[in-house]
């Protein structure tokens, strides 16, 4: 048992093995469907894709004079 601030215990929770299936299952089964609906252009929330890289990829369109593109940008800024 672990002392909690109010003077009362609580029992360790260690993840069983099922827990941790479960969780896994449940953050891999629905990605690929997930993917399969995305645009090769959107970066956010993907496996392999980043801030930078989008940088890069818009860098690289601007500098080749493509101009048939658009561009959404959204920021979330923090205090």
């Amino acid at each position: 048992m672990i002392p909690e601030t109010n003077g009362k215990q609580r029992s360790f929770g260690i993840p069983t093995i099922r827990d941790r299936v479960v969780g896994t299952a449940t953050s891999l089964v629905p990605a690929p469907i997930i993917e399969a609906d995305r645009q090769p252009e959107q970066y956010a929330y993907r496996e392999g894709r980043n801030a930078q890289r989008a940088v890069r990829q818009i860098h690289k369109l601007l500098n080749t004079g493509d101009t048939d593109f658009s561009l959404v940008v959204e920021v979330c800024a923090r205090r």
